[in-house]
């Protein structure tokens, strides 16, 4: 069951616990329930922040959908020198690119985060088959 819950997954340079537009440098895959109530109630949204403000975010066309196996990938291109753009994939099918200045820093650390939290008493899972990191 996806109601009531707050689901990250992606890279943030700290933990985003309760957080729903975290002033944080992020790049992430999130669905949150009592956030995410637009006209596209259901789907995963991209997440990016600068740890500024406010995040930029993308309503993509997958659903959220119980038991199903997602096949998430978040690359980022740049110069050297900055991130230009960070691109959102499932099952190698661009969701959504993200091209602004709200975007982390090059220089900003970055760790995975994954994680479903519950918003009621009904506990969430969500299982993680692998995490693969590449730099080029």
């Amino acid at each position: 069951d996806t109601n009531k819950c707050r689901y990250w997954i992606g890279l943030t340079s700290a933990p985003l616990k309760a957080q729903g537009d975290p002033a944080l440098h992020v790049a992430a895959f999130r669905y949150v329930t009592n956030l995410d109530t637009t006209a596209s109630v259901g789907y995963w949204r991209t997440y990016t922040n600068d740890g500024s403000g406010a995040g930029t975010v993308t309503i993509t066309t997958l659903p959220v959908t119980p038991n199903r196996r997602y096949s998430f990938k978040i690359a980022t291109y740049g110069n050297g020198a900055t991130i230009d753009s960070i691109v959102f994939y499932n099952n190698g099918i661009r969701l959504s690119n993200h091209n602004t200045t709200n975007l982390p820093a090059l220089t900003t650390g970055l760790g995975y985060y994954c994680m479903v939290q519950t918003r009621t008493t009904v506990a969430r899972n969500i299982r993680i088959k692998k995490i693969h990191f590449e730099s080029r």
